[in-house]
Order: structure tokens, then C-alpha cells, then sequence
């Protein structure tokens, strides 16, 4: 069973590899943060989440525990997918789906809420990257940017985003910003009007 009582380091111990521990501090969301991001994509039960870049399934395992939502990850690299899904059976979690996949091939319309944490910055800022995995590029940060800004848009009214660190830019005008925490690296909640 999930122990969310402990620190976040301690929960990386008991789910992580030591590689994926590494890059926790950078990569991978605070519980605090995963609380209340899953709290406000979740309201109620059912509810469709789709977070795309989810590395090692950090956010979806406490989303699943905080919410009675269905929470998937779409993650590029294949050796993150696989502890991701290492992870939540070692949380007990087992409703939780995990996608080896590019985001730009997922039906956003399948979904009702999305989490996003800066899931393409490490193409701005390659000395962040967690592997050599993939190649980087300014030029796929800013396609990728377009594709969830397009795939955003045409989503249907009540579509819930959350944003945590990062750019704002691939939030369309159609999103109104109904929350943000006052720090630097907010956490930023959005709905389609």
C-alpha cells in the first residue's frame, strides 16, 4: 500500500530506481503539487486525465491515490514507461494506465483534464535532459508547443488543464486561468470556457 505520509525523497526511495531517483527534484512532481493538481482534474469519479510526459508515473500513482479519477501517462521514452509501471504495481496501484508513445499521436479527446510539468523543456535546456534517449531540439520544443496548443483548442467546453512550472504558451485563449500559486514555478489551473 502507498505511504503518502512520508517526504517526497522517501516516496522516490520506495518507488524509484536509483537512475530515476536522480533526476526527482527536476523531473518529477512533489506529492503536494500532485495533490492539489489531481484534486482540481479529478472532481469527481470517472473523470479522464492525461498526463503527457509523465516519466516515471509519479504524478498518475498519487493522482490515483487522491482521487477517484482514471489517471494515464503518455511518456516517450520506453525504459521510463517500464518503471513507471514498476512503480505503481510496487504502490499497489493498479488503475492506472501508463502510454509508450509521442503525444502528438494521442487522441486528447479521449480525456476530460490534463497535467502538464514542463513536459518539453529539456529540448530548451538539454544540460536537464534525463537521458541521451531522444534527441533533442529547440525546433521540437516549439512543434510540440503548437500540437498541444492545437489539440487543446479544439477540445470540448469544461476541459480542465493544470500547468506546473513552464511556459503558458500552449494554453490557448479559449482556457481561462482559474488559479495560480503566487511562486515562480506556479502551479496554474485552467478551464474552457
Amino acid at each position: 500500500m502507498l505511504d503518502i505520509s512520508v517526504s517526497d525523497h522517501e516516496l522516490d526511495d520506495l518507488l524509484f530506481s536509483v537512475s530515476a531517483k536522480s533526476h526527482s527534484s527536476v523531473h518529477w512532481t512533489p506529492i503536494i503539487i500532485a495533490k492539489k493538481a489531481a484534486e482540481w482534474l479529478a472532481p469527481s469519479v470517472g473523470i479522464k486525465v492525461l498526463d503527457v510526459g509523465s516519466g516515471v508515473g509519479k504524478f498518475c500513482i498519487l493522482g490515483t491515490y487522491f482521487t477517484k479519477g482514471h489517471f494515464t501517462g503518455v511518456e516517450y521514452r520506453a525504459q521510463l514507461v517500464n518503471q513507471a509501471k514498476k512503480a505503481a504495481k510496487k504502490a499497489n496501484i493498479s488503475s492506472v494506465q501508463f502510454l509508450h508513445a509521442d503525444m502528438a499521436s494521442v487522441d486528447f479527446s479521449q480525456f476530460d483534464s490534463f497535467y502538464f510539468f514542463n513536459p518539453f523543456y529539456e529540448n530548451l535546456v538539454p544540460d536537464m535532459a534525463i537521458d541521451s534517449a531522444i534527441e533533442l531540439s529547440d525546433q521540437k520544443y516549439h512543434s510540440y508547443l503548437k500540437q498541444v496548443y492545437n489539440k487543446l483548442d479544439q477540445l470540448k467546453v469544461g476541459t480542465r488543464v493544470a500547468t506546473y512550472c513552464g511556459s503558458d504558451e500552449k494554453i490557448p485563449p479559449s482556457y481561462e486561468l482559474v488559479f495560480s500559486t503566487p511562486e515562480k514555478n506556479s502551479l496554474r489551473f485552467w478551464v474552457k470556457r
